[in-house]
């Protein structure tokens, strides 16, 4: 059980991760489909609840988020457990995938997250080092590079953001690939 923040590999590939749910935006559910990106979701109880079908029109996979978007950092053990066993037990009761990465809400952890997920069935706590919003993007480390997990959420402006990846990622040679035929 790690934290990761990239994948190594020397493949031209990027991983796109989305999280929360609140908003469902039909422009980036056509773009996302039409583009086939394999998009791993990190996607709360109640959106994801209210509208399963379209969560998984869009994802490749689902990872868990926790039942509540609180920061873990600095929780006691059994409180960051709850909150990420139970999560994953939503999505897996909702979509019939059995989460196996954790996203911690706002990137809130310690060390204790890294234990708690590992006792909740995680495989990995998962990190990024690209964030899109709109058409600004943000990396930390240097420019996108191949192995990169991209951070962007289910927002009114997830249509924009994913054109304006798109077109960066066409200018640096590289594509979206599934997170899990990269992270066991």
């Amino acid at each position: 059980m790690h934290l990761v923040r990239r994948i190594e590999t020397t493949d031209p590939v990027v991983f796109v991760t989305i999280d929360d749910g609140f908003t469902r935006d039909e422009a980036a559910a056509k773009f996302i489909i039409d583009h086939r990106w394999p998009i791993t979701s990190f996607v709360m109880p109640e959106p994801l609840a209210a509208d399963v079908a379209w969560f998984e029109n869009v994802s490749a996979g689902f990872g868990t988020h926790g039942s509540r978007h609180i920061g873990m950092h600095g929780m006691r053990f059994e409180r960051q457990r709850r909150n990420i066993c139970d999560g994953a037990a939503y999505v897996a009761a909702l979509t019939g995938q059995q989460p196996v990465w954790f996203r911690p809400p706002f990137g809130s952890h310690d060390d204790t997250t890294v234990e708690a997920a590992a006792a909740c069935g995680m495989h990995a706590v998962l990190l990024w080092k690209v964030t899109v919003n709109g058409r600004v993007i943000s990396t930390w480390g240097g420019p996108i590079r191949p192995g990169d997990i991209i951070l962007m959420h289910y927002r009114g402006s997830l249509a924009i953001s994913l054109e304006a990846l798109s077109e960066e990622l066409d200018r640096l040679g590289l594509h979206p690939a599934d997170l899990a035929d990269y992270l066991a």
